[in-house]
């Protein structure tokens, strides 16, 4: 990536650190039913990996020597990703920890862990992702550059 494209990674890295910021300190200071699942979530490690690995990504892009470096783009966008879905297993497993149709005057939450069937399906979602995208390589030639004779 050079020219604006790390800078915008970077403006995209900051909301969304942003979002993910301020969509805990929601869950923490609101009193609605089912969202005392953010003390839980807070006190463990891959909320604090996520919002690491966010920052990070960050600091890497917004530093004007590092931006240009292949390694630091590489390794931004690996944070990224990598904190984008601890941020969504968070928001689908702290939602199977509240108890259905009992809210906040239920003292304690329901201990969940997804079971085998549950991961490997979404392992066959992020085996079709590249199944989809290396079937499009092939099939649609992305990769061959356009004949300007």
């Amino acid at each position: 990536m050079t020219g604006a494209l790390p800078k915008v990674f970077a403006g995209v890295l900051a909301v969304a650190l942003l979002a993910s910021v301020s969509r805990a300190a929601n869950g923490l200071w609101s009193n609605a039913d089912g969202l005392q699942v953010w003390q839980q979530v807070v006190r463990g490690p891959w909320f604090w990996l996520e919002i690491g690995g966010l920052a990070a990504a960050f600091l890497l892009m917004a530093n004007a020597g590092l931006r240009i470096r292949q390694g630091a783009q590489l390794a931004a966008a690996l944070l990224a990703v990598g904190a984008a879905a601890i941020g969504r297993y968070e928001f689908v497993i702290g939602g199977q920890l509240v108890p259905m149709f009992k809210g906040s005057w239920v003292q304690g939450l329901v201990q969940y862990t997804p079971s085998g069937t549950e991961w490997m399906l979404a392992l066959m979602a992020v085996s079709l992702v590249f199944v989809v995208y290396a079937l499009g390589e092939r099939l649609l030639d992305l990769s061959a550059t356009p004949d300007t004779a």
